[in-house]
């Protein structure tokens, strides 16, 4: 490495998104999908959070009503329920001018929009889970992992062991109280709202929860035949269905990162305008601290820093078609060489722009293989086990991204810089694998973590500072977790002492998101 140059590998999670003016968390995309987004739109006199408290009210309410009724099969009455509480929701406005033609738009907007087998669960989800819920309903991909469980391990598992007892399709009262039971140990960390409750048919003196009973339904409906159980002759047949209608959500998904993009170029400043000013920001203060053993003496006249870049986005959004847009903007460095960039879950796009000869990978949303294959450090990893088709290691396969990618991660960084990622579990393979490529114990890698800092508007400043030292101590929490993991699972690292090993050596940072210049109030 030359003496004025230094490695640099930027790890991006959706808070640098949002950062850069883009509504693209999981709550928008259902605020879309279940019309509170549209019934904003057309009546801005009134808060969102209320057309979403409104919503949810309704939405338990006719809950409870199709369930008497048997009408949770298909999709259907996701599109009839949204549009009747959107219509409610307007109708309950008074005096206010409405812009008619606005109105008929959304509302034609909501009669297209197609619905998915697992909108069916992500919709009971949303509006029956409590903030005392362990998973959250946004957090799409482990409630993902615990639906594929059910339907393709704990029920298969439970129901099989009755097969050659059982004769008929029919359930029996033994078979089906140990379901109940296993249901209800697997979802055991999630906290419902209160459906009422009613009497267990198949256990004697038991009351049952409707909430879970609901969803229980919900996720059997929706990828069982009817009729059918689940068995070693069809498991792999519904598997792909879960994942064929998956794809589909995904691909929705895509098309409102889209839209979100297209809504913020239209503003003052476009969205890769504001992402490289971000990028310059995280890179800038790490220029200026070059070590000055690395400096020659005639510094900094012999020459300006070069810095190489690698970016892993675990967005959809900035992708490497924007490397000489964000090379060229990036003013406060001389020399930036973006060595690569790898969109690792996809790349959302408008469908019909794309380029036929360049088939880009769409989103994908997925699970850690370590949920799955976890018994692999001890070398008895079930391969045939129906769910590996959902974890990511499967599905970057699967959605061939190493085609999109133009080289590899460098083969040495000075930093690792983490920005708006959640540091998800469901990600720990990937930065495990890059712990391990560069050897953070043993080597001169600084690692750095930002956080959101919270929303100020209209509070003191102690508030403030309250708060930042909340979402500090969140993120720190997250990253010790993280570290502490990796420590456990890696060769010749000592557990928890990699934490104390990094803070003694000054290697470890937790920084709030920088202020930009072109940042929109």
């Amino acid at each position: 490495m030359k003496a004025n140059e230094y490695n640099h590998l930027i790890i991006l999670g959706n808070g640098f998104d949002l950062k850069c003016g883009l509504h693209t968390t999981y709550e928008a995309f259902f605020d879309e999908r279940f019309g509170i987004e549209e019934a904003g739109e057309v009546v801005g006199t009134i808060s969102k959070s209320d057309f979403r408290k409104r919503l949810k009210e309704r939405l338990i309410q006719q809950i409870r009503e199709r369930f008497y009724s048997d009408y949770f099969n298909g999709t259907e009455f996701i599109k009839e329920i949204v549009i009747n509480t959107f219509n409610e929701n307007i109708n309950s406005v008074i005096n206010v001018a409405l812009d008619m033609d606005k109105l008929n738009e959304q509302k034609d907007k909501l009669k297209k929009t197609h619905y998915t087998k697992w909108d069916a669960i992500f919709l009971f989800a949303l509006v029956t889970l409590t903030n005392k819920s362990i998973v959250y309903w946004n957090d799409v991909e482990r409630i993902i992992y615990f639906v594929i469980t059910w339907m393709l391990k704990n029920y298969e598992k439970v129901k099989n062991s009755y097969v050659d007892e059982i004769m008929t399709y029919e359930y029996n009262e033994k078979s089906n109280a140990d379901l109940y039971l296993s249901f209800k140990q697997l979802f055991s960390d999630f906290d419902f709202e209160d459906l009422g409750n009613q009497k267990n048919k198949y256990i004697k003196n038991q009351v049952e929860p409707n909430a879970p009973r609901y969803l229980r339904l919900i996720i059997e409906k929706q990828f069982m035949a009817k009729n059918k159980w689940i068995d070693n002759k069809n498991i792999d047949n519904v598997a792909i269905e879960m994942l064929q209608s998956l794809n589909k959500f995904e691909k929705n998904f895509a098309g409102f990162i889209v839209e979100q993009i297209n809504k913020k170029n239209k503003g003052k400043v476009p969205y890769v305008d504001i992402a490289s000013e971000l990028l310059s920001s995280i890179i800038q203060p790490h220029i200026e601290m070059l070590d000055a053993r690395k400096r020659p003496e005639n510094y900094p006249s012999a020459g300006s820093p070069i810095v190489n870049l690698d970016i892993l986005n675990f967005n959809y959004s900035l992708n490497q078609n924007n490397i000489s847009r964000i090379e060229s903007r990036v003013k406060t460095i001389e020399t930036l060489k973006i060595n690569s960039f790898t969109n690792i879950h996809g790349i959302a796009t408008d469908n019909s722009k794309k380029d036929l000869n360049k088939k880009l990978p769409d989103p994908i949303f997925g699970v850690d293989s370590y949920d799955v294959l976890g018994a692999s450090r001890e070398n008895n990893t079930n391969f045939d086990d129906p769910r590996i088709i959902f974890t990511k290691s499967f599905r970057l396969m699967d959605n061939h991204i190493n085609d999109i990618r133009t080289s590899n991660f460098q083969d040495n960084v000075d930093v690792i810089t983490f920005f708006g990622h959640s540091l998800s579990h469901a990600d720990y393979s990937y930065f495990e694998s890059i712990f391990d490529k560069y050897q953070i114990f043993n080597s001169n890698v600084k690692l750095q973590f930002y956080y959101y800092p919270g929303n100020t508007k209209g509070k003191t400043k102690l508030e403030a500072q309250v708060e930042s030292k909340r979402q500090e101590r969140k993120i720190m929490k997250n990253v010790v977790e993280l570290l502490i993991s990796y420590g456990e699972t890696a060769a010749n690292v000592h557990g928890e002492n990699i934490v104390n090993k990094l803070m003694l050596e000054q290697r470890l940072s937790v920084l709030p998101y920088p202020k930009l210049y072109l940042e929109e109030e």
